[in-house]
């Protein structure tokens, strides 16, 4: 009897342990499905936004090469601010085309 009892305890205890695994599982399985839907939300929302970060970039080159026309148009051909701002733009230009 007493060893049937034993059984029985040692049946428990590795079901009870098969449970906890199960449930540890569960759980990590879970944070997982978390995990990457929220990183895939977030992914969501930068590529979303990049059209208007884009459109941000454009519309402050035009405003750029516009004072480039205009107000830097008095400075020297050969200001170094002037030619770095030229240069700037050229390359930013060519970078989101």
């Amino acid at each position: 009897m007493v060893k049937r009892l034993d059984l029985i305890a040692e049946h428990y205890k590795l079901v009870v342990d098969a449970m906890r695994v199960r449930e540890t599982e569960d759980l990590v399985e879970d944070l997982a499905q978390e995990s990457a839907d929220y990183h895939c939300s977030l992914g969501l929302q930068v590529v979303s936004g990049l059209s208007n970060e884009l459109e941000n970039l454009s519309h402050s080159l035009v405003k750029t090469k516009e004072f480039l026309d205009t107000d830097m148009r008095s400075l020297e051909d050969e200001s170094k601010f002037r030619d770095t701002l030229t240069n700037f733009i050229q390359h930013t230009e060519q970078k989101i085309t």
